[in-house]
């Protein structure tokens, strides 16, 4: 990890598998507090895991993101549970 996004926050949506999971793995191994969204459990908590063994600070949001009202209370309720309110690093 060179820390390059140490203290900044990425959400990647589709990221419990291929394409979405490979760039939160490469966000994470950057120092980037990583937010996965998917709508597999299953999945989001595999890839949560194997974030977190890298020592990433991961957390998994089951969403789907085409659906507004699956999306709008999970985002406020993990908001407040990661606490990334106060780590978001703005430019």
């Amino acid at each position: 990890m060179s820390g390059r996004l140490q203290g900044r926050v990425a959400l990647v949506t589709g990221s419990t598998q291929g394409l979405g999971e490979g760039i939160a793995t490469c966000l994470a191994r950057e120092g980037a507090r990583v937010v996965i969204n998917g709508r597999s459990a299953d999945k989001g908590i595999r890839v949560t895991a194997a974030l977190r063994d890298l020592g990433a600070d991961a957390h998994f949001i089951p969403a789907d993101v085409s659906d507004r009202t699956s999306t709008t209370p999970r985002a406020a309720r993990s908001r407040k549970q990661a606490r990334f309110r106060r780590s978001v690093h703005r430019t």
